[in-house]
């Protein structure tokens, strides 16, 4: 389906049960033979395109400063200096539950979402809880299912959470206080955001329940203007299909903002695709991974959405950032099977491979599968999240002469 460059491995000896397949809990093994598979040829790029390839050297790249460029910022990632480390296994404001972002601001504080108790928690750079904001709840200050968050230039925090719509947070003397909803008019559906960057000012947001019906002008990210609450342009193609459902729901994926020129990259999440547009809409490319261990995802037949068992091991994008000077990171988790009854949240990573992609051209390669997943990219720092054996954030530095660059 992908031609020589790369490669996705889908079982397709499959057995007829059209009542069992018809469920998105059925067995990978079992595929109707009327079965379209997905990603469709519609929604793949050209052969011969950009790569992002297994291995540790990049190809497709002529100019050789650009190629020693690209290897001296993956050695930069894998040489990055621990400098502050959060996370305990006894009692105490470091003891963490479920991470789901982080971020450094200029003064070296580390800002951390907590989703176990939907709060917000800032510690200094020496690792000190300097304020906690929020916990589960409809307050102002409360959110319902945290999901991201984006620190602006101004100071102010940008929450997204399940609970409704985006709330905006002003910092002040006892940590950061409520100050409105990030869109004014709410009359509308509100964002279910997937995700959230920024350049500058600028504040961008992917979620996929904005796309139009009309699949030619589906549009997955739209750019907010968080100072007059509305939006301001909506840019980035969605999943193209007949069904409503799998234009948005094959859509979902991650978002990175990055400078010198301004440039949105889009990553699939259930695709080994990676999009690049300048944000006029402009696309730049479109990159492929390599021998990415996509999940079964087909429709039984025509008249059908598409559906997604969860039976065996598959791979998803789960982070993509930018690096300066003109790198995206990338990083893929691939996980096994599932417990018995206890879906996809029981699957256990069993590789989590870091990607680092030319941003001017989309080829890339690999860093490494030893890194703990990150969470953000700074210009001058990073921020990695593990688990084991208990939760803990970390901030590394990177080399002075990758930070200055660009």
């Amino acid at each position: 389906m992908y031609g020589s460059y790369t490669r996705i491995r889908v079982p397709l000896h499959c057995i007829v049960f059209a009542a069992l397949a018809s469920s998105t809990s059925c067995r990978q093994d079992i595929v109707p033979a009327s079965a379209i598979m997905h990603p469709t040829e519609e929604n793949l790029p050209a052969p011969g395109g950009p790569l992002v390839g297994a291995d540790t050297v990049l190809s497709g790249v002529s100019d050789p400063r650009r190629a020693a460029d690209w290897a001296a910022a993956r050695r930069a990632i894998l040489d990055a200096e621990l400098v502050t480390s959060i996370g305990a296994a006894a009692s105490g404001p470091d003891v963490l539950g479920i991470v789901g972002d982080a971020a450094v601001d200029e003064d070296g504080n580390v800002y951390i979402q907590e989703n176990t108790t939907d709060e917000l928690l800032v510690f200094s750079a020496s690792g000190d809880l300097l304020h906690r904001t929020g916990g589960t709840g409809d307050g102002p200050e409360e959110f319902r299912g945290i999901r991201r968050f984006v620190r602006l230039p101004d100071g102010r925090l940008v929450v997204a959470h399940d609970g409704g719509a985006a709330k905006m947070l002003k910092p002040g003397d006892q940590g950061y206080r409520y100050a409105g909803l990030l869109l004014e008019d709410q009359t509308r559906e509100i964002p279910a955001i997937l995700d959230m960057c920024a350049l500058g000012d600028r504040l961008f947001l992917h979620a996929t329940n904005l796309g139009s019906a009309d699949s030619d002008t589906h549009r997955i990210v739209r750019e907010v203007s968080a100072g007059e609450g509305r939006f301001t342009a909506s840019f980035a193609d969605g999943y193209r299909s007949e069904f409503e459902w799998d234009r948005q729901r094959r859509s979902y994926g991650t978002i990175a903002c990055a400078d010198g020129p301004a440039t949105l990259v889009w990553g699939s999440y259930y695709f080994p695709i990676v999009k690049a547009y300048r944000p006029d809409n402009t696309l730049l490319w479109t990159a492929l991974i390599e021998e990415f261990e996509q999940s079964l995802i087909y429709q039984n037949n025509a008249r059908s959405r598409s559906v997604n068992p969860i039976g065996s091991s598959q791979e998803y994008l789960t982070g993509v950032h930018a690096l300066r000077p003109g790198f995206i990171v990338l990083q893929a988790a691939h996980r096994g099977r599932p417990l018995p009854d206890q879906g996809l949240a029981s699957m256990p990573t069993l590789r989590l491979r870091t990607y680092l992609i030319d941003q001017e051209t989309g080829n890339g390669g690999v860093v490494g599968d030893d890194l703990p997943w990150i969470a953000w990219i700074g210009d001058s720092s990073f921020i990695t999240v593990s688990s084991d054996p208990y939760p803990k954030v970390e901030v590394r530095a990177l080399p002075a002469a990758l930070a200055v660059r660009g």
